[in-house]
């Protein structure tokens, strides 16, 4: 059966099986509760999980795919500028700030007519920046010039790029680094052309005439990768990318300078802009055959954040996830993996000729709503929440709903206005109660967006945690030398966990921590959802004994 024929049958069973948009399922004991943002054409909506409209904003241009909250409250919202000359999916090209009665504070087109343009994603920084996808365009000759095969050319090439941009005044920008797939390339095609080598011996590179095959493939024209996606790891100030046709997700080290992001050595990783790590594809960089692939034209990779379950992993909307699947094809997952990385963010590299681990995801969802599967033949996206439950958006489905992280029993259903496909969103995101950026808003529930009501909303109301009125201490730590005994631990209230350097269960091993100044955390948690911690340092000091010999000479009695 056609991919086609079934996602129109699909439609219809959901059609059929929905009264009105709204609220359609909720689970209070189960889903996790925050409020979920997303764009509907030029409108986007903030609601809580019994769908009431908690803010609206009204922007000057139809969403250019992803918008986000800032830190600082205000809206992020990537824009449709139209006309532009790259004639591809996920177009955008320009991007906005509103303030929360929807002014327009800052407007920028990142656009040059046959030059670059943005597309598909954007991410808002902790210092205020926002970091861009983009594409460039590539002549022929220059392609050529690079080791690329003519017979895997047209017209033209686009390559992708990242910029980071500093937003000034009501419609300036610097930008203040940027990293070019172009500058990260191998090629054993032409051995007269830069980056000429073994691609089996360069996985930190990209194979410049790779050419994806398969339902998802599309990689022969100009719109070489399609970079769908790009999300920000502040503790190891790394990126991570997600190529559409290549089927791949990436890391890459943001510490770098632009100059350092160019060439291969520089920042944290001393990597320069290289490749960090990469999965999804094996066969892209020769370690690996059509059978080891496990992502097919995903998009939305992202970390799951810090005190969440999984923290560290990374979700992925695998559009055709089904191909790698024992149940078979025509439907999506949302994939788990787990990536092998240190506490300073470096990643275990692969063993000669073998692809980077893991072999398979971790985890993999696949239910949707109604007992049945989800699918997205483009766009799509997928958050882990706290409470390891996953927050999923099938674009082309077009309904949200949230997944038992355990069971995947669906816990919330949510059909935006517009019904299927012409409610759908790119991707959604939930946001906690304490989240910074809603520390002004009033979280006060208004009416939900659909009128009437959906049956499931009139009376529906949302229970969030408590404020945590929770102090803890840890006890102050002395300095000490590396060969003392144990010290014993102590935090207030008691019955937490330590954690550290040289912690042995509540006690701290100065000859297991070794000579340094160590920190160890205290971590209390108080059964109702409430955990705080309290950190202290401990100089753990290696002493030195010298000894000189004396000749004392000869003592002769008196």
């Amino acid at each position: 059966m056609k991919k086609s024929l079934l996602i129109t049958i699909a439609v219809l069973i959901g059609i059929s099986g929905f009264t009105q948009n709204g609220l359609q399922i909720y689970d209070d004991t189960r889903a996790w509760p925050g409020y979920t943002l997303f764009p509907n054409e030029d409108d986007v909506y903030l609601i809580d999980n019994c769908g009431k409209l908690i803010h609206e904003w009204n922007c000057d241009r139809p969403a250019g795919l992803s918008t986000y909250l800032m830190f600082d409250g205000n809206l992020l919202h990537a824009e449709t500028i139209g006309g532009t000359s790259f004639g591809a999916g996920g177009v955008s090209g320009g991007l906005a700030i509103y303030d929360q009665n929807s002014n327009n504070l800052w407007s920028y087109d990142y656009y040059s007519p046959n030059q670059w343009c943005s597309h598909h994603d954007v991410e808002p920084l902790p210092n205020g920046n926002v970091l861009v996808c983009a594409w460039e365009e590539m002549s022929v000759n220059q392609a050529i010039a690079l080791g690329r095969n003519p017979a895997n050319l047209g017209n033209e090439l686009w390559t992708e790029h990242i910029v980071e941009i500093q937003p000034i005044g009501s419609g300036q920008a610097n930008i203040v680094w940027s990293w070019h797939m172009k500058d990260h390339l191998v090629q054993d095609f032409d051995a007269s052309k830069p980056n000429f080598g073994v691609i089996t011996d360069h996985p930190e590179r990209m194979d410049f005439n790779y050419i994806p095959t398969g339902s998802f493939g599309g990689g022969s024209g100009a719109d070489w990768m399609h970079l769908n996606g790009v999300d920000y790891n502040e503790e190891f100030d790394q990126l991570l990318l997600s190529f559409r046709w290549t089927s791949e997700i990436m890391i890459i080290d943001h510490s770098t300078t632009t100059q350092e992001a160019a060439g291969s050595t520089g920042g944290n990783s001393g990597k320069g802009g290289d490749i960090l790590w990469r999965w999804g594809n094996p066969a892209a960089y020769d370690r690996g055959t059509a059978a080891d692939q496990q992502l097919f034209g995903q998009h939305c990779g992202e970390w799951v954040r810090e005190g969440s379950v999984n923290e560290g992993w990374i979700t992925i909307f695998d559009n055709d996830g089904g191909a790698s699947s024992s149940f078979g094809d025509n439907y999506a997952t949302v994939d788990l993996v787990q990536p092998p990385v240190d506490a300073n963010g470096n990643y275990t590299a692969p063993a000669p000729s073998q692809p980077f681990l893991p072999f398979t995801p971790n985890q993999e969802y696949s239910n949707g709503p109604n007992g049945g599967v989800f699918d997205s033949f483009f766009e799509g996206g997928a958050q882990a929440l706290p409470n390891g439950n996953i927050l999923v958006s099938p674009t082309t489905d077009g309904d949200f709903f949230e997944l038992d992280g355990t069971t995947q029993d669906v816990v919330w259903h949510y059909l935006p206005p517009g019904g299927f496909f012409g409610g759908g969103a790119f991707k959604i995101h939930r946001y906690a109660p304490d989240f910074v950026g809603l520390s002004g808003y009033d979280l006060t529930p208004g009416n939900t967006i659909e009128s009437p009501s959906s049956s499931l909303s009139v009376n529906c109301v949302v229970e969030y945690p408590e404020d945590c009125n929770l102090t803890v201490t840890l006890d102050g730590l002395p300095s000490t030398t590396s060969s003392a005994t144990s010290i014993a631990l102590s935090g207030t209230p008691p019955g937490g966990t330590f954690n550290g350097p040289g912690v042995v269960f509540s006690a701290f091993n100065p000859a297991l921590a070794g000579p340094g100044n160590h920190t160890v955390t205290y971590t209390y948690d108080d059964g109702n959802g409430c955990v705080e911690s309290a950190s202290d340092n401990i100089l753990v000091i290696s002493l030195t004994y010298n000894f000189v010999n004396y000749n004392l000479g000869t003592i002769s009695p008196e």
